[in-house]
């Protein structure tokens, strides 16, 4: 039997020692460089991924007016608790609408126990601001809760003033 043709193209010293572009190597070679060239005018950066590829993110839908006052509100009263401003906390709830555990707070007679309604707040915000730019989900590891916030400094509502920095940022 004879030899398969490979073996009688190396035995005679065809082989050489780099194997040779082929044209579909070629081609996506040529393709890999002028990329960078068609995606600049449409403003995305090759050298970046794409936002949502691979992570499989949901896009969030837009906030209504009302859920931005809310968050506006809510973002009123955070401040005000890491501050242990009870007075300006209870005002800032007072004047979320449509939410009980607001409703709570505006009623609180201790810091205790507008913390408490509080973490109620925060579990009405945090779905809201899932995938929204300008929130921030934050982390109080001792209170074991999440809290919204809209910068990424922290400014722990169930500590104050007492931890104020305590927390990680999430997202």
């Amino acid at each position: 039997s004879t030899p398969p043709a490979r073996l009688r193209r190396a035995a005679a010293g065809h082989f050489f020692s780099e194997p040779q572009p082929t044209m579909k190597s070629i081609r996506a070679l040529l393709i890999a460089s002028l990329l960078p060239l068609t995606l600049a005018p449409a403003g995305l950066n090759a050298a970046e991924p794409m936002q949502g590829h691979g992570e499989h993110r949901a896009v969030a839908a837009a906030l209504t007016a009302a859920q931005k006052k809310f968050l506006s509100g809510y973002e009123n009263v955070r401040v005000a608790l890491a501050a242990d401003d009870l007075a300006a906390a209870k005002s800032a709830a007072a004047a979320i609408a449509n939410s009980q555990p607001a409703g709570q707070l505006a009623k609180a007679s201790s810091l205790k126990a507008a913390r408490a309604a509080f973490k109620k707040l925060s579990e009405q915000a945090v779905p809201l601001v899932q995938g929204q730019d300008g929130y921030y989900i934050a982390n109080c590891p001792m209170a074991g809760r999440d809290w919204v916030q809209t910068t990424k400094n922290i400014g722990n509502p169930y500590y104050g003033k007492e931890m104020l920095t305590c927390g990680t940022i999430k997202n």
